[in-house]
């Protein structure tokens, strides 16, 4: 049961890890099934039904919990992901593709957004640069409805140009040209709780360490990528009774990561971050002692 609760949490605090958490359901209807028919054998289609119905579950309890328990407000947090796909589909077309109330700038209404201005403020690296002047959120959800369509109408329509943007992030992102962007933060940003980094010796000497570090392969993403799909095959040869827990593991790390080349709204190492600790446990698993003993899943 603490396993379900890890789950829901790991739901709850990232939209994209629903398809991480999902190879753990399926096991979680596989281990359920023999916890509680212990005497029987597992059929395959069985187990696996209770765990998309786990996952289901899973899934619809965080809107449930957020909006039904907390009474959350809605940010419609995925429209900064479409703005962002517009910018840059607009950037590499040299036409602006927003809905209405983004085609003039925050700062004034009379003010008409141009390429040239989207230009100054785009980056591959992050969209923050992108809601500081010239665009803002929408709170109102007509807005946002505007902003799904204006979405749905343009990238079908562009399909070159919103390639062009997406691999421009995910280049980025995985470390497959330039340096590692941001890959960890020195200290802790502004707040109001009143948290202060007080640095020691064992942090400063730490510190130096990443830093030295920083432009190196440790902090690109491709490596844990191509890691993760060696051990994969390795764990699936070597075979075993970590047969299964081994396919969870990669699995989930690379469902994690690969969907990133369509989400991904900024280059950030801390994106990725469950993939490096799934690749480094599977590492672990791969080279554990092989067991005769085998896994019906």
């Amino acid at each position: 049961m603490l396993s379900l609760v890890c789950l829901l949490y790991a739901c709850a605090v990232r939209h994209n890890a629903a398809l991480a958490v999902f190879p753990f359901a399926l096991w979680s209807g596989h281990i359920a099934w023999k916890v509680f028919r212990a005497r029987r054998a597992v059929p395959l289609g069985s187990a696996l039904g209770l765990g998309t119905i786990i996952f289901v579950i899973l899934g619809s309890s965080v809107p449930l919990i957020n909006y039904g328990l907390f009474n959350a407000q809605r940010t419609y947090i995925f429209q900064t992901l479409l703005v962002y796909d517009l910018v840059g589909v607009s950037i590499r077309t040299n036409r602006v593709f927003l809905p209405s109330y983004l085609q003039t700038t925050a700062t004034g209404p009379s003010i008409t957004v141009t390429v040239q201005d989207l230009q100054r403020i785009y980056t591959p690296n992050t969209l923050v640069p992108l809601f500081r002047r010239v665009l803002r959120l929408a709170r109102d959800p007509g807005e946002v409805s505007e902003l799904v369509s204006t979405w749905l109408a343009t990238i079908p329509r562009h399909p070159k140009a919103y390639l062009g943007h997406r691999v421009g992030i995910f280049v980025r992102q995985f470390g497959l040209t330039g340096s590692p962007f941001n890959p960890f933060m020195w200290g802790i940003m502004s707040n109001d709780l009143g948290i202060r980094l007080r640095p020691t010796a064992l942090n400063r000497t730490v510190m130096r360490g990443l830093n030295a570090l920083k432009t190196g392969p440790v902090f690109r993403g491709w490596l844990y990528l191509l890691a993760t799909a060696v051990l994969l095959r390795v764990v699936v040869a070597r075979g075993g009774r970590l047969l299964v827990p081994g396919l969870v593991l990669g699995s989930s790390g690379l469902l994690y990561s690969l969907p990133y080349f369509v989400v991904a709204t900024t280059a950030e190492f801390r994106l990725y971050w469950w993939m490096v600790v799934a690749s480094l446990v599977l590492a672990v698993v791969a080279f554990s002692r092989p067991s005769q003993v085998t896994t019906p899943l």
